[in-house]
């Protein structure tokens, strides 16, 4: 939970001139600190009026840690104690928020007190003004709104970015055995993860893998097989095999090593020749709503992937997924994602995910060649999906709102989901433009505002593409 300061202010001079403002603020800044408080821990100072009392609420903000300071601006405030609050917050981030509150004049504004105690717009142009021209710090202006909408506004979607950063700091990244030999564009760079992202990477290895599957039971197999059959449509024979034996340990060996690892995230490099020679398969009968102590996974050894999987599911909660851009549907509109490897069952449409034979290694020279793997075609809805590039120089990336659309499974094997934007070839050209690779990440909830946020807090460009506005 972050903490937050708020700062409320109002001129020193309403008081002089006989107006209780002061109390007038206070009662009108409580839906406000109620809705601050579903977001983290507040410290509210007093209302301030003059430079005094905006020097003591900084000095609190920093020695209780504050994780951001709020300015706030009801009423018509004076610029001194504004600007000199701002300056004292150091390196804590500060924000000014634009409450709305002058969209709506009250019934008795031509009560003295009522009126003063309603002039935001005037001391938010002011204090706005003030902070830009005496403060060469950056300070954010967010609009906030005490109302029912469809689109949260920017104060809301900053504080659960904010949240999802702090989130991140000492996530642990698991990397299984390593970034996938032909695939160089999932290289990642541990430092740049650590100083943008805020996590470590931790390396694992097929011995320890091999040490975890050797203490999993056939009877623990079993009991998870049956498990699966319970919430994923499968063909009896395919989980009836020694290949599906084998991959089920895998998966259990799996999940209990990141439990013990403390792992937050597994990047697993499924194609590496290592794993096939010594396992005979790849491990696909991952189930997580089974599984639960199992985090996302990404395939490939793409540790950024995993990342992205993290940071999504910090933001909105599982499931999550890894999937590329195979075709563009003749609508012009919609773009076929998909990706072999397993997937999480709970990205599927209801009864549609199922465990089908892998045919990426149907011909392989593998022990158990074609093991079984969970496969889904993605639920309809609204779905939110992230490119991202972290490197020496920082992050860029590219955040993408559709709509996932019920279709016909079109390739088995795989799993998929066909998203329509406005222009389905913008999405291929905008990923060229950023220089970014095939793997997006995708969730089933709209956390599009919550991800422009987030870049914006961290300083990465990015690209937008939202299907709602009909462009890029």
């Amino acid at each position: 939970m972050i903490r937050i300061g708020l700062a409320p202010f109002t001129a020193a001079w309403f008081g002089d001139a006989g107006c209780d403002v002061v109390r007038l603020v206070k009662e009108g800044l409580a839906p406000f600190c109620s809705f601050l408080e579903k977001h983290g821990e507040v410290t509210q100072s007093e209302v301030i009026t003059d430079e005094r009392a905006a020097l003591k609420a900084a000095d609190e903000f920093i020695s209780r840690s504050v994780d951001v300071a709020i300015v706030a601006v009801p009423a018509w405030s004076e610029d001194g104690p504004i600007v000199a609050f701002v300056r004292s917050m150091k390196d804590v981030p500060v924000w000014i928020v634009d409450m709305q509150s002058y969209c709506n004049m009250p019934q008795d504004v031509l009560k003295q007190d009522v009126f003063f105690a309603h002039t935001e717009v005037v001391g938010l142009l002011e204090a706005n003004a003030a902070i830009r021209r005496s403060c060469s710090r950056k300070v954010d202006l967010l609009r906030w709104h005490d109302s029912p909408s469809d689109e949260p506004d920017d104060l809301a979607n900053a504080l659960r970015a904010f949240s999802a950063i702090r989130a991140m700091q000492g996530a642990r990244i698991g990397l299984l055995e390593g970034r996938t030999e032909s695939i160089k564009c999932c290289a990642v760079d541990e430092l740049a993860l650590s100083k943008f992202l805020g996590c470590t990477l931790d390396h694992l290895s097929l011995d320890e893998l091999a040490s975890a599957a050797s203490g999993v039971t056939d009877k623990a197999c079993g009991a998870y097989i049956d498990s699966m059959q319970s919430v994923i449509r499968t063909p009896a024979p395919t989980l009836r095999s020694e290949a599906a034996t084998e991959s089920a340990r895998l998966a259990i060996a799996l999940e209990g090593m990141c439990k013990a690892r403390k792992l937050d995230a597994l990047a697993f490099d499924d194609l590496s020749v290592r794993l096939h020679e010594r396992f005979g398969l790849r491990p696909c009968l991952i189930c997580r709503s089974i599984l639960s102590h199992f985090p996302p996974i990404s395939w490939e050894g793409d540790v950024v992937a995993a990342a992205s999987m993290l940071l999504l599911e910090k933001i909105s909660g599982p499931p999550t997924g890894v999937f590329e851009p195979f075709f563009l549907h003749r609508d012009g509109k919609s773009v076929l994602f998909g990706h072999a490897g397993g997937c999480d069952s709970r990205l599927g449409q209801p009864g549609e995910s199922v465990i089908e034979t892998d045919l990426e290694y149907a011909r392989s020279q593998d022990r158990f060649p074609g093991s079984p793997s969970v496969m889904v075609t993605g639920a309809a809805g609204t779905v939110t999906m992230l490119n991202l590039r972290i490197d020496a120089c920082g992050g860029k990336g590219m955040i993408l709102r559709g709509e996932a659309l019920p279709h016909k499974r079109a390739l088995p094997g795989y799993s998929e989901v066909l998203v329509q934007f406005a222009n389905a070839k913008t999405v291929i050209q905008q990923c060229l433009a950023g220089d970014l690779h095939q793997h997006f990440v995708l969730c089933r909830s709209d956390v599009y505002g919550v991800l422009r946020a987030l870049f914006e807090r961290l300083s990465f460009p990015c690209s937008l593409i939202d299907h709602r506005e009909g462009k890029a």
